[in-house]
């Protein structure tokens, strides 16, 4: 509970909007079980079979791709699940100057 709570203080305080990476059942079951589903307003997945698709989380949240966000407005505050393939997660966050970063790890 002490995680959760220091993760979710973390995320109601960041620059919105909030981009989760990644939408697998991993990443969704993250999502979900912490609480965090809830301040998520756009998922990014590189599968092209989910963008545009909605992930049913706390409400019905929309999946992008990884182009549509790297072509859209920025900043914003990226979450991290850990969970997805760490050349596709760094590029998405290296990518832009000005967008926060919230690695769950680092909250352990």
């Amino acid at each position: 509970n002490s995680f959760c709570d220091k993760l979710n203080s973390e995320i109601d305080k960041s620059p919105k909007p909030i981009f989760g990476i990644g939408a697998s059942h991993p990443q969704s079951n993250f999502f979900i079980f912490s609480g965090i589903g809830k301040y998520v307003d756009c998922f990014i997945d590189d599968d092209i079979h989910k963008s545009e698709k909605y992930l049913p989380l706390h409400k019905s949240t929309k999946i992008i791709s990884t182009r549509k966000y790297l072509e859209g407005d920025k900043p914003g505050t990226l979450l991290i699940t850990e969970f997805g393939y760490d050349n596709w997660m760094k590029k998405l966050c290296h990518q832009f100057n000005g967008v926060k970063i919230i690695n769950p790890y680092d909250f352990k």
